[in-house]
């Protein structure tokens, strides 16, 4: 045992001796002072020379029953003792005096027994308990008179009577003695009357000087007969306004007070009692007696009924408000506490806490901490004290004395240095019946509960269990809250909403739960008849899941949400809440509107590609015709008319260039550029495209921004970005270009599979022009789209930038609204810095122009561009064998391959193309040199073919081709590094 242990022990025990010792002199106080008042009270008894032939009211009896209800049965020696001195004082027979003594214990016994057998409450503030009490005082009488016949009889008595004769005065002289003073001596036992404030006690005062007054006046002036007798009924209204004023304690101390003021007074031969027949006397003043004990006590009890049921009203309202208005358990716990110790008169009150399977400390205000400490972690039992035990079973446990009840034979060391003699103990349970602890009450005295105070212990442990359940919940409920992504609602046909959570705010960008509830439902709703359908449909089918429906949120943004709801019902069938689910799906909705975009652009991309194809084949044939045109043309007018059409064409094939960069199928050449270089030598051209109307601001965070991607085409970005912000700023304004270097994460990747997260740079071109609506925006990038007037515009412009973006290996974005301007950002890969290097630049190598040499075979599908290959390299002076495809080329190259100088083949051709062609005569000669011709290319140069190789773009010159040709043969590097 720990020392902290030892000494609480120590004190414990020390506490414990000192209560004992004072526990043993109050006892034995106690019972000298229910001596003394067994001795006092029968002195006010008939004499000779008296008034009355016989006592009218037997006080004894009274302090008895009060007594042995206090002191428990074993006080019953003073009951015998004080009828044994009396009636030895008066001289009565020793068989008389021993049956007296019986009978005085006999009636004290007996109404003991019917008291706890009633469960009269001592409080005397319920009609019924005052009813039980005139029971009580009918028949405990007649034990005593029993057992004084029996002793008479039985004793050999002189004085022996008639069973008959003589016992009914008796009778009624003990019953009105036990309505006369056991509740006065019962009730000021126990109430709490050193509580009252000052105002109290003055009136209380009062009340009694008043009452002494009048009944003094009214016996010393009236002592004519029956008027005079009908004048002492006068204390009644004082002794009913001490009951309503005072309760139970005025009611019975201002009936006792008076009943024997008169009692006494008319013994003393004093007041109009005396003015009757001897004979007659002593049943009138009993009649009266009964009248004026009686009337106060049931109006006193009646009021203080009253009062308890107003204050339990108050305090379960009270209690239940606390938890309805959201306040935290502990203050709804300490309401009840409070107002159970109110309301169950001389009650402690203990709240424990079942935590696994023992019971914790929580609320006791009333109970030693020391007692408290004590218990405090004890384990839960089928015998542990009342409070183990009840939430062991799940029933309450009510012990009315802990001394002798073997559910607290492990505990009375505990209970006893602090003097608690009874428990009631009820389980506290949740909706679900699970116990979540106990709520109980002490007294210092044995005591059984009355129906009204079980049902009260049983409401405040229901009010707890309902208190304590609902912070659970709400705890639920606040982490849910916090933590689930997902809206939730309720909501009914007329109010709204009833609830809103976190997420379901924040999703609509609302500042809190009760603004948004402010808000109706139908407000929400892009398009109202959504709503309608929406809940037609609900009120149809019960429930539905998963709609997908544009709101609006505060800002006026168009969130997708995707919900699920469900109708509450009444009895009738009516609707009376709709409780439901909100997911944002806008992102998932965007996400899938990329894809469809992307799917589109690119089904139009190949479409776009394979024309450009096609008509960069048509091209090669009329550039090569009109070459060979202007080549042998001897008149001026057919020259200008050849000139003119290569004029033309070249620009057909910027067009179709255009189309393969929308369509990602061009061929790009990328090399490592600085970003931040390229913007800045295009600022002087642009300044000149955009004109002096629009500002031009160029700014970099940072110099030295490395991407891999083909200047030409990062330039063409540049240009027609350019261009469309010239064209939304008629009347002026600024035109902004910056790069940034940036991370681009996971989130930002994702529905762009291409893209790995990582450095990127980040080129951003802002104007403040017109900007774009919606729908505008939306199809902002498809080809061929433009707001342009009719021939005025390609509409290839953004859809070129999106291409050569894309084939990048970038991401573009556009923001954009009416009035608020245009903004376009690219992302591209970010590529680490050069090193500087001393490498001697290369000098390009010079093509003759007809100096060609060797056996060429050219293999191309088109018969038109074929036919002008061959008539340019035979020109030239090169022999050429030719094929219209692939498989065509290996069976006329032959045993020849080996003669063969150079390969010219398309890319793009039926059967086999001239990838896999080239593939094949390398794996026959692998220094075999091969130019290829294509007018788009879907991948680079394929990976098994490496150098001698080039590439020649269709529509091309025939200087193009003869230059590529040469430089071949020749062995020297090719012109343009392929990617």
């Amino acid at each position: 045992m720990s020392p902290q242990s030892q000494n609480s022990d120590s004190a414990a025990g020390v506490v414990g001796a000192e209560r004992q010792h004072t526990l043993g002199w109050r006892h034995w106080l106690e019972h000298a002072l229910f001596l003394a008042l067994l001795l006092g009270t029968q002195l006010l008894r008939e004499v000779p020379g008296s008034a009355l032939r016989e006592a009218v009211i037997w006080l004894p009896s009274g302090v008895a029953i009060a007594g042995l209800w206090r002191l428990g049965v074993g006080s019953a020696w003073a009951v015998a003792l004080a009828a044994l001195v009396v009636r030895m004082q008066i001289g009565y027979p020793a068989a008389i005096v021993i049956s007296g003594a019986i009978g005085a214990c006999a009636e004290a016994l007996v109404g003991l027994w019917l008291i706890r057998r009633l469960r009269v409450d001592s409080a005397f503030a319920r009609i019924k308990d005052v009813a039980r009490l005139f029971v009580i005082a009918a028949a405990a009488p007649l034990a005593s008179i029993l057992c004084s016949w029996l002793g008479r009889l039985l004793l050999d008595s002189p004085m022996r009577v008639p069973f008959y004769s003589g016992w009914g005065g008796w009778w009624r002289m003990n019953a009105l003695g036990v309505l006369c003073v056991t509740p006065l001596l019962v009730i000021a036992g126990r109430s709490a009357t050193g509580s009252w404030s000052a105002k109290t006690r003055f009136e209380a005062a009062a009340v009694l000087v008043t009452l002494l007054a009048v009944i003094a006046l009214l016996l010393v002036s009236s002592n004519i007969g029956s008027t005079s007798m009908l004048l002492l009924y006068a204390v009644l209204p004082l002794a009913a306004f001490a009951a309503v004023r005072l309760g139970p304690i005025g009611a019975a101390s201002t009936a006792a007070l008076a009943a024997i003021s008169i009692f006494a007074a008319t013994l003393a031969g004093h007041g109009p009692f005396v003015a009757l027949p001897i004979e007659e006397r002593h049943n009138a003043l009993q009649i009266f007696t009964f009248a004026l004990l009686t009337g106060p006590l049931l109006i006193g009890a009646l009021i203080a009924e009253r009062k308890r049921d107003q204050e339990a009203s108050r305090w379960n309202a009270g209690v239940l408000e606390l938890i309805a208005t959201g306040k935290s358990s502990q203050a709804a716990l300490r309401a009840l506490v409070h107002g159970i110790e109110r309301l169950i008169e001389g009650s402690r009150a203990s709240l424990l806490l079942l935590d696994g399977n023992r019971l914790r400390h929580a609320l006791a205000p009333s109970l030693p901490e020391a007692y408290c400490a004590s218990i405090d972690g004890i384990e839960i039992g089928p015998s542990v004290g009342s409070c183990g035990t009840a939430a062991w079973t799940g029933h309450a446990c009510i012990v009315s004395e802990i001394r002798t009840d073997s559910r607290w034979a492990q505990f009375r060391s505990v209970t006893e240095p602090h003097g608690l003699r009874a428990c009631w103990s009820v389980p506290v349970m949740d909706s679900r019946s699970k116990v979540l602890g106990t709520f109980a009450v002490y007294f210092d005295g044995a005591r059984a509960p009355t129906e009204e105070e079980q049902q009260l212990l049983e409401r405040a442990a229901a009010l707890a269990g309902i208190a304590m359940e609902r912070e659970r919940n709400e705890e639920l409920l606040a982490s849910i809250n916090r933590n689930v992504n997902e809206g939730l609602f309720r909501s009914s046909p007329e109010r709204g909403f009833h609830y809103v959570n976190d997420a379901l705010v924040r999703m609509l960008g609302y500042d809190s739960a009760e603004h948004l509830m402010t808000v109706m439902p139908a407000d929400l709703y892009v398009e109202p008849w959504r709503q309608r359908e929406f809940r037609a449909r609900v009120e149809r089918l019960g429930s539905t899941a998963s709609e997908e429906i544009p709101l609006r949120r505060r800002d006026g943004a168009v969130v997708w949400a995707l919900i699920s709801a469900a109708a509450t019902r009444g009895p009738d069938g009516r609707t009376l809440h709709y409780d439901g689910a909100v997911i944002d799906v806008t992102a998932r909705r965007n996400l899938e509107e990329r894809l469809r975009q992307a799917q589109k652009m690119e089904a139009v991309g190949r479409l776009a590609g394979g024309v450009a194809h096609d008509f960069n084949n048509l091209l090669t044939a009329i550039d090569g015709s009109a070459e060979s045109l202007l080549m042998t043309a001897r008149e001026e007018g057919t020259r200008r008319a050849a000139q003119q059409i290569l004029q033309a064409s070249e620009r057909a094939a910027a067009l179709t260039r255009q189309l393969l960069a929308y369509s990602r199928q061009q061929v790009l050449s990328p090399q490592l550029q600085d970003l931040t270089a390229v913007i800045d030598d295009m600022g002087g051209l642009l300044r000149r495209i955009i004109g002096e109307h629009i500002r031009l601001g160029i700014a970099h965070e940072q110099q030295g921004l490395f991407v891999n991607v083909d200047r030409v085409q990062i330039e063409q970005v540049l240009l027609n970005l350019a261009i469309n912000a010239r064209d939304a700023l008629p009347r002026g304004g600024s035109l902004s270009i910056d790069s940034a270097p940036l991370e681009l994460d996971a989130a930002a990747a994702r529905g762009h599979e291409h893209v790995q997260p990582g450095p990127f740079v980040r080129l951003r071109v802002r104007d403040d022009g017109i900007g774009m609506d919606e729908l505008t925006r939306r199809r902002a990038f498809d080809p061929f789209f433009t707001t342009k007037e009719q021939g005025k515009g390609t509409g290839l412009g953004l859809s070129t930038v999106y291409g050569i973006v894309r084939q990048s290996g970038g991401v573009l974005t556009l923001d954009s609204a009416p009035g608020a301007g245009t903004t376009v950002s690219v992302y591209l890969p970010r590529a680490a810095a050069p090193q500087p290097t001393n490498v001697a630049q290369e000098q390009p190598v010079a093509a003759p122009q007809n100096a060609g040499t060797g056996l060429v075979l050219v293999v191309e599908d088109e018969p038109m561009v074929r036919e002008i290959v061959i008539s340019n390299l035979r020109g030239a002076g090169y022999q050429v064998l030719e094929a219209a495809n692939g498989e065509e080329a290996l069976e006329v190259a032959g045993a020849r391959v080996r003669e063969l100088d150079l390969v010219v083949t398309d890319r793009i051709m039926p059967r086999m193309g001239g990838d896999v062609l080239a593939e094949r005569l390398r794996r026959l000669r692998p220094d075999l040199p091969v130019l290829l011709m294509s007018g788009y290319a879907e991948s680079p140069t394929p990976e098994g073919l490496s150098a001698p190789v080039d590439h020649l773009a269709k529509p091309f010159s025939r200087a193009e081709l003869l230059r590529k040709a040469a430089a071949l043969r020749a062995g020297a590097a090719p012109s343009t590094q392929l990617a």
